[in-house]
């Protein structure tokens, strides 16, 4: 008998005795093992696509089981139906991390956008013309691998959705990973959706699994199907699956692993199965960390802050909602590195959280983004500014297919209620939610080129656009004129109703207020408008002539 098979989730649902639906669950039963052994073959071909990853094959899978225990408890509340579905997921959930998983191969991957658009971040890195054909076998062997590794990576959970209705073609016909038909149209989507979830941010899983599924017509009707709890649970089972079976020492030895993945194998190589006590998690190493394998203790950290997040924000969920919740509710020790390290401890050098951080944000901000930096010369900020919107239209441009003297930028300076404003607008791209709080206000981090860009903008990236401006410090320097700013802006494929406004009330003294746009501030077609109130006039006509309205 296989591990799982021993687990409480397993034994509770589709390893239940129960003479009186015995027929439904031995069919569930006899249909999951058959999944599971076209799945092994499948899983088997992960390593082969990406040899630098830790271990994805079937024990990977078989031990969600035994973390699911362990996290939600042994006699937590799962139906048969309900345990296949769960099965399901975890055997397609990295599934799509080989090539094997597309049926037409590197072929399929081609054509896709996020192919090229990953070929033209390789080559920015590198600073390298983007190759005239994006072939796979026309490919430096280095752009190559790392357009391979990278489009499998970022595919592999929404790819998962399909893989349970996919047929692989052969000269004996079509061959699914479900073979019964009935299971596999009742239940493959499903499956599927419960598999990309682990992928998704938490604050999806409730709108996208807000009903409860009916039991299929050949099971009892109290055998209900609760997407939401299922897709907890893969989700913390799998991130909180971190411990030497991922990363054996003899196969970290064979692979010719590059140095950022050996950090990754050499924690995950030191590590025990983690248990639960009360309501925590406890990590523990079997082996201690040198001093030259630090990188990878704080690697280690770094992932159980991440599973701790994973199971505070899942334990709110399911109290938000009254669900039946997990045994685990947290990782033990992660408040401090220092408390951490009794658990997964270091050789001849301590933990501590030495970490550079800057104490007067504002401050700095104001230094670097204004007159420290820039001197008294008005003209900067709005010169940073047109940067930015020329970036926007130019951006536009590209991603519909516009002509070069498309767009405008207009710049608007008058009084109003005996206040005196500057206002810079464009109809470019626009800036998302995501944008706002991710970029605009990170200082000196661009979104020209980031991983954001390329969700949010296919294609765009394999166009080659050329940033000249920042949302970064380019913004911050209009604090030089005035410390009341509005930024209304619009993604430019989002309706009007989609605009936001951002409101600096006091400079960087206090946090900006993110609001829905009203309707009267509504942009008719996207992009952005930034409207600064002027407090240094003085200096400020020197530059503009400013009178009443004037636009």
């Amino acid at each position: 008998m296989d591990n799982y098979q021993l687990t409480g989730i397993w034994k509770n649902t589709l390893g239940r005795q129960c003479i009186e639906n015995q027929l439904a669950i031995n069919r569930l039963k006899e249909s999951f093992l058959s999944f599971r052994a076209n799945v092994i073959t499948l899983a088997n071909e992960i390593s082969r696509s990406l040899p630098d990853y830790t271990v994805h094959d079937i024990t990977h899978i078989d031990a969600l089981w035994e973390m699911a225990d362990c996290i939600c408890g042994v006699d937590y509340d799962l139906n048969p139906v309900e345990g296949f579905i769960l099965g399901g997921a975890f055997l397609l959930h990295d599934l799509a991390m080989s090539l094997a998983a597309y049926p037409q191969g590197i072929i399929e991957l081609e054509k896709l956008q996020l192919w090229n658009d990953t070929i033209a971040q390789k080559c920015k890195q590198l600073d390298i013309p983007i190759p005239t054909s994006s072939k796979h076998n026309q490919l430096p062997e280095n752009i190559r691998e790392y357009v391979i590794s990278t489009v499998l990576r970022k595919l592999h959970a929404s790819s998962a959705e399909k893989l349970a209705l996919n047929a692989w073609k052969s000269t004996a016909g079509d061959i699914f990973l479900i073979d019964n038909p009935e299971i596999r149209q009742s239940f493959g989507r499903v499956i599927g959706r419960i598999a990309h979830s682990h992928w998704w941010d938490i604050s999806k899983l409730e709108n996208e699994f807000s009903r409860v599924i009916g039991a299929p017509s050949w099971c009892p009707r109290n055998w209900t199907i609760d997407p939401l709890k299922l897709a907890c649970i893969i989700r913390v089972s799998d991130a909180s699956h971190i411990d030497s079976r991922r990363a054996p020492q003899f196969l970290r030895t064979l692979r010719k692993l590059s140095p950022t993945s050996d950090e990754h194998w050499c924690f995950q190589e030191k590590l025990q199965k983690p248990y639960l006590s009360e309501d925590s998690l406890f990590y523990t190493s079997g082996y201690s960390f040198k001093s030259s394998e630090a990188s990878s203790w704080w690697l280690c950290y770094e992932a159980l802050k991440m599973i701790d997040k994973e199971l505070r924000q899942t334990d709110a969920l399911l109290a938000d909602r009254s669900m039946n919740r997990f045994k685990a509710k947290r990782v033990f020790g992660i408040e401090s590195p220092e408390r951490l390290s009794s658990l997964i401890q270091s050789e001849d050098w301590t933990p501590i959280d030495a970490f550079i951080h800057i104490g007067d944000l504002p401050k700095i901000i104001r230094n670097l983004g204004g007159e420290e930096l820039y001197g008294k010369d008005m003209s900067v900020p709005i010169r940073e500014l047109i940067q930015n919107s020329s970036d926007a239209i130019r951006a536009r441009r590209k991603l519909e297919n516009r002509s070069d003297e498309w767009g405008s930028i207009k710049i608007s300076v008058y009084v109003e209620d005996d206040n005196k404003y500057i206002e810079v607008e464009d109809d470019g791209i626009g800036m998302s939610l995501e944008v706002i709080k991710h970029y605009l206000f990170d200082f000196g981090n661009s979104y020209w080129g980031s991983e954001l860009m390329l969700e949010e903008h296919p294609g765009l990236m394999a166009k080659d656009i050329k940033a000249t401006g920042k949302y970064g410090i380019g913004f911050f320097s209009s604090f030089m004129i005035g410390d009341d700013i509005t930024i209304t802006t619009r993604k430019c494929n989002k309706a009007q109703e989609d605009t936001h406004v951002i409101e600096f009330r006091s400079g960087l003294n206090a946090r900006p207020i993110i609001r829905n746009a009203m309707p009267h501030e509504y942009l008719i077609d996207g992009g952005t408008k930034i409207r600064i109130t002027i407090n240094n006039i003085k200096n400020f006509n020197k530059i503009f002539e400013v009178s009443p309205k004037k636009h």
